[in-house]
């Protein structure tokens, strides 16, 4: 066993757990982030393919972004419903690239508030992303279904206020790359030529034809009031705020997924997006903040609506219970740690130090070490560029 291995297994043991809970979360914090695979890239990284198509959405919306994203996506036209994902007309639609008609959905979907619907573009070292932000929670949780759960009514844990959503299919711009293809090869538009083309294409250049995009909504982060977190500021100036930190935490784990290509439902990946959320919109990170977003304002007391529960990937009661001890530790080394550092000007250093590093190493007595270690290391990646 190596030292890094045993210093893990010793950090988790010393929460005093039974072995089966603590080998449990020792394969919990095991990381995929692997940071030597960083080394040689340039930042800003290059915006995904469908950005370029979201840039001009927002132009051409004006005022009325749902309108013209109800044109060019039709799941967003397509009313929430049971059974809807497997219907026939559902099928033609969203899996055949068909045209859509109200008359076979029985109406089309309908916000509250829709033409306080706004699309932005917000630009970040490691790509720009389309951020789409509902006015009402329940447009939220409309617009969630139908993007990431197929127009499905599926229940939405009302911690949740955002969501970054891949996998989108954009027949807008498969029919514009259909008939381009088309012209190019003279080919049937609806024969199996196209069938055998749009096939290969959604296997190797999958970014060709489907959008990533974040939802989000007006409301406090993670559920909680500024006052409940020791904070000075108004409801409005609460809620500002909270969109800030929100959309910052959810390019945190975009930045994983584009630097090491994993994006995960994990408590580092959590504190993490949080650090880096918190420092941008409330120029610091606090422990107890983190806690209180995850639901453990109370904690040891864990409850079962707790937001924590999102993230605790497979792990028993008592697994659960010895992996959110080890975040709170860890989140209070975090929390140490960042006032030692110039957050604000190596924001990408001190984000590569973060995912170089695991949740028991930070919950350890050697957690200052280790970040120290790992924020030299992550100078050599970042050198004299800016993440």
């Amino acid at each position: 066993m190596t030292a890094r291995a045993e210093l893990r297994r010793q950090a988790i043991a010393a929460f005093g757990y039974n072995a089966s809970a603590t080998d449990e979360v020792l394969a919990y914090c095991d990381s995929p982030f692997d940071i030597g695979r960083v080394s040689g890239v340039t930042f800003p990284l290059a915006d995904e393919p469908h950005v370029a198509d979201w840039r001009n959405y927002r132009t051409d919306a004006g005022a009325d972004v749902f309108s013209l994203l109800q044109e060019r996506l039709p799941q967003l036209a397509i009313p929430i419903a049971d059974g809807m994902s497997t219907s026939p007309a559902y099928a033609a639609v969203v899996r055949r690239g068909r045209p859509f008609f109200a008359d076979d959905f029985g109406g089309r979907l309908t916000l509250d508030a829709p033409a306080e619907l706004s699309l932005e573009i917000h630009e970040h070292p490691t790509g720009a992303l389309p951020v789409l932000v509902a006015a009402t929670r329940h447009d939220f949780e409309r617009l969630y279904r139908a993007l990431a759960h197929r127009n499905e009514p599926i229940a939405v844990n009302p911690s949740v206020n955002a969501q970054m959503i891949a996998g989108i299919v954009n027949w807008d711009r498969v029919n514009r790359y259909r008939q381009s293809w088309a012209d190019r090869n003279g080919a049937d538009l609806a024969g199996p030529a196209w069938s055998m083309e749009m096939s290969r294409v959604a296997s190797a250049s999958p970014e060709l034809f489907y959008d990533r995009l974040i939802l989000t909504t007006r409301a406090p982060y993670g559920g909680c009031t500024a006052e409940g977190l020791g904070l000075d500021l108004t409801a409005s100036e609460w809620q500002r705020t909270s969109a800030a930190l929100r959309v910052e935490h959810e390019f945190a784990h975009y930045a994983t997924k584009r630097l090491y290509g994993a994006m995960r439902l994990n408590l580092l990946d959590e504190l993490i997006a949080d650090a880096m959320g918190m420092t941008h919109a409330l120029g610091e990170f606090d422990a107890g903040w983190f806690l209180g977003a995850l639901g453990l304002a109370g904690w040891p007391a864990l409850p079962a609506t707790a937001r924590v529960h999102t993230y605790r990937s497979g792990l028993s009661d008592e697994g659960l219970r010895l992996a959110c001890e080890v975040a709170a530790h860890a989140a209070e080394a975090v929390e140490a740690l960042t006032t030692t550092r110039d957050v604000a000007a190596e924001r990408g250093r001190y984000l590569l130090t973060l995912t170089a590093l695991t949740l028991d190493v930070l919950a350890s007595s050697e957690a200052a070490d280790a970040f120290d270690d790992a924020w030299e290391l992550a100078a050599t990646v970042v050198g004299d560029r800016t993440l």
